[in-house]
């Protein structure tokens, strides 16, 4: 990782990185699946679907998603009353502006 973020002119902090092995992992008492969170979005590790095949999954933290729902109700107070057009103008910057 050290050697493609020094190409790219980039530095890695040995205090803030961290290596983590994210494959399934599984145990006598079942199976493991490591998770990463990073910028409100929790990253889960690989793991085999029903299907055999690998993936992995994404999916909003609840502090990111409380923050989203608080910016979806102050855009949209309810005595509000707006054509469809208007309320989708008003509500799009917060979704595109929203990792999750």
């Amino acid at each position: 990782m050290q050697q493609v973020m020094g190409r790219l002119k980039l530095d890695l902090s040995a205090e803030k990185t961290k290596t983590l092995y994210l494959m399934e992992q599984r145990t006598a008492n079942g199976r493991t699946i490591p998770e990463l969170e990073y910028l409100g979005v929790t990253i889960q590790g690989w793991f085999r679907k029903r299907d055999g095949t690998w993936s992995f999954g994404l999916k909003c933290t609840s502090e990111a998603m409380q923050a989203f729902r608080e910016a979806i109700k102050e855009t949209t107070p309810k005595p509000l009353t707006l054509s469809l057009a208007a309320l989708v103008d008003r509500v799009n910057p917060v979704i595109l502006g929203t990792g999750c």
